[in-house]
């Protein structure tokens, strides 16, 4: 009985270690997988900071039930976003080839959830780039968010517009400039920002909807959102918030 005893006392002490150490390394592997995956992630994207977090099953050790990823300070075409975050359910990876090459592979998962947030920064940054792109000197654009619009103060020299579109609105610039308020929201369909106005105020004047219609047309979409490299995803829907603009897929 004694002997019984011991072993059935030495086996529950190999099981128990037995599990810890498989614990020890799921652990392991589950770091050393998301430091992998990063790696993989930052050679194909420049952009500040990578973080990757991985839940596995726990039922099914080698099954990744979830894996999500942040970026921070990314080039998504021509807008530097402040946070990417992407997370994926069920994903499969292509394991051989983010071993042997070192790049990031889904050869399939259930679902995909995209948040790309710009902060007021990102889009003042933006137009002062675009500024720089056209040429334009002396052009004093200020944006708020004010949910589900975006504000814009503007001051514009009229010398800096296209010679058509001042002909459009000659008659309400009175004077050498371009001054007012603009309300607008945006919109996204296939990864392509459209804006739309609300009410504009140019020079205390209220701009008629049938020239603001003529604007949207002539410059909607203002701008694609570029595919970033591993991450297939399509951008088709912005919330504007109090602090960012939230663009999802």
């Amino acid at each position: 009985m004694v002997n019984l005893l011991k072993i059935r006392s030495y086996f529950l002490l190999i099981l128990f270690f037995g599990e810890m150490s498989l614990y020890a390394f799921q652990v392991t592997n589950k770091e050393d997988l998301e430091k992998t995956i990063g790696k993989a992630i930052a050679r194909e994207i420049n952009c500040k900071e990578i973080k990757v977090k991985i839940n596995f099953d726990s039922n099914i050790p080698s099954k990744i039930n979830n894996l999500a990823v942040r970026m921070d300070g990314v080039n998504i075409g021509g807008i530097i976003a402040d946070y990417i975050t992407i997370q994926y359910n069920n994903p499969s990876l292509d394991y051989k080839n983010l071993k042997n090459q070192g790049k990031l592979k889904f050869l399939s998962y259930s679902d995909q959830k995209v948040n790309v947030l710009l902060s007021i920064n990102s889009l003042q940054n933006y137009l002062s780039l675009k500024e720089k792109e056209f040429g334009k000197k002396n052009v004093n654009i200020r944006l708020k968010f004010s949910p589900p619009f975006i504000e814009c103060f503007y001051d514009v020299p009229q010398k800096e517009i296209a010679s058509e579109t001042a002909q459009i609105i000659s008659k309400f610039i009175p004077g050498d400039k371009l001054e007012g308020y603009a309300a607008f929201t945006l919109h996204a369909k296939k990864s392509e920002l459209s804006a739309h106005s609300s009410k504009v105020i140019l020079n205390h004047f209220l701009i008629p909807g049938s020239i603001l219609s003529t604007f949207e047309n002539k410059f909607n979409p203002f701008e694609k959102i570029s595919a970033i490299n591993i991450f297939n995803f399509e951008i088709n829907n912005v919330v504007v918030q109090s602090k960012y603009v939230l663009l999802t897929n």
